[in-house]
């Protein structure tokens, strides 16, 4: 009889990695302005990659550019305060483009 390793759950990882970024998010909460937003769309791309991988390797196939054109149209918008108004036509748009893609 052998014995297999057990897989680790992963909470010893998450833990670690939650005392490592809850400190680095208050930082950038305190220091906000510009250097928040640029973390915020750093954040956001990763989060974006991930999201579009996992579906890839379900046997999907996403489509990348209008995504992270729709993540820098509102990494732009946001700072400069455009509205929301705008970011809900870019947002339409990228969907529309998306459809006939």
């Amino acid at each position: 009889m052998t014995d297999t390793p057990k897989k680790p759950s992963g909470l010893k990882q998450r833990v670690l990695t939650a005392l490592v970024l809850i400190p680095v998010l208050i930082i950038v909460l305190v220091l906000g302005g510009w250097f928040a937003a640029v973390i915020a769309a750093l954040c956001l791309a990763v989060a974006l990659y991930e999201q579009l991988n996992t579906l890839k390797n379900g046997g999907y196939r996403p489509v990348w550019w209008p995504a992270f054109a729709a993540l820098a149209a509102g990494v732009v918008m946001v700072p400069l305060k455009l509205g929301t108004l705008y970011l809900a036509l870019v947002v339409a748009l990228v969907c529309l483009v998306c459809a006939f893609a």
